[in-house]
Order: C-alpha cells, then structure tokens, then sequence
C-alpha cells in the first residue's frame, strides 16, 4: 500500500478501477486500509498514513446548502487530485451522502487517532454494512480517547446501532437462503445507481458487524479489570 503513496502529493493512488477522464482518482475506500499503515514500525510509513488523512479531510467532502458552518461532510466517493474532479459512483446520487463511503472516512480517521466527524445521515439509503462500520469505528475510538463524556456519547452511538442490527438484521430471524449460506445480517447495499447488491447480505459487513462486536468485549473486559 505504501507503494502507491505518491511523495509530492502526499496521498494514496487509486489507479485501477477507473478509466479516462480520471487521471489521478483517489477512493474515500483507502480509508479502510489507513490502519495498517499506522501499525507499521516504520515512522515513514506511518507519516504516508497521516498525510493520506488529511488530504481526504480537504478534499473529499462536500456540504449541503444549508450547512453554513460547514459541521456536516459528505464523503465523495472519488477525487480527482489531477483535475479537481469528484462524484459518486457508489452513492444514491452524485452529490448524496453514500452510506458506506461516509463509515470509510471515520473508520478511517479513528485508525489515526483523529477526531470523528459528525456524519449527516439525513441522505443515506439503508445499508447494514455501513452500519456495522460506524459502530466498529465508534467503539474503536472509545478505546483510546481521555475525554470521558465523549466516550460515553460514542459508545452509547455504538450501542444503539449494534442492538438495532441485532434485533431487526440478523439473518437467523427469518432463516432465509441468506442464513443457509452462511450470512450474519441482511439488508446491506452495494452499489445502488446500478441497482447492484441492493437488500442483500455483503461479507464485509458481517466482518465489520463482528469486529464491532470484539472492540464491545475488549471495552466491557476493561471496565471489568478497572472495576
């Protein structure tokens, strides 16, 4: 990952799975990768992994009209550091806010130890996957940050996406051909302008529903020990 990190630019290449205009696209995706950059014990490579952060934090957000102090970023899906360029290819439209795209950028961020933003879920099409995302990243961030009244806040953000999608989402509640293959969560989205994995399980989001559900065990685990 660090090869694709372009030194003058100071984020990471995207360069495969879009063609012309696109000289230079960038994926909010990255984001999800962002951690193992920051676990490296490479001081080089942690650095690209900062540098990648804070250019997405410039460039990769938009705001709706009436968001005047400019509190609420939407992700872009792509951006094109080479012509200024943006949109969604994955999102409800080209300038929504795209579900998993926004889980991406703070799952993202909190991997740095940055502050979350506040995401505006006002836009989003329903998407489990996304879910689970934003309880992974929120919890992840309750984990290390000293400020007590924020952890609270998160965690119980967290809290109350994972009982949602235990009690409404899980796919041994009507053991459809979703539970027999294996699936944990139904109602994910993939890629909803091509009509693409819409209401359907998608494996990354039963990996992140998981994942979220051990940062919740190391959490509790802690508070045991304190105690």
């Amino acid at each position: 990952m660090s090869a694709e990190y372009v030194k003058n630019n100071t984020k990471i290449s995207e360069l495969l799975s879009l063609q012309e205009p696109w000289h230079y696209p960038v994926i909010i995706d990255n984001m999800m990768n962002i951690e193992h950059l920051m676990k490296s014990d490479n001081p080089t490579i942690r650095k690209m992994g900062f540098s990648h952060a804070h250019q997405t934090s410039l460039n990769h957000f938009h705001f709706e009209d009436d968001d005047t102090n400019k509190e609420r970023p939407i992700a872009y899906h792509v951006y094109n550091y080479d012509k200024g360029q943006f949109g969604n290819w994955q999102g409800l439209g080209n300038v929504s806010a795209w579900a998993r795209g926004q889980a991406w950028a703070l799952y993202g961020f909190v991997a740095c130890g940055t502050k979350p933003y506040y995401l505006n879920d006002r836009l989003v099409p329903k998407d489990t996957s996304a879910a689970a995302l934003y309880a992974s990243a929120l919890y992840r961030w309750v984990g290390f940050t000293e400020n007590k009244q924020k952890a609270q806040q998160y965690e119980a953000y967290a809290d109350q996406i994972m009982a949602s999608l235990t009690t409404e989402y899980r796919t041994d509640l009507t053991k459809t051909k979703s539970y027999q293959l294996g699936f944990v969560l139904n109602s994910a989205t993939g890629h909803m302008p091509r009509g693409s994995e819409v209401d359907t399980p998608i494996v990354y989001g039963d990996y992140y529903f998981i994942e979220a559900n051990l940062h919740k065990l190391k959490l509790y685990q802690s508070l045991l020990q304190r105690e």
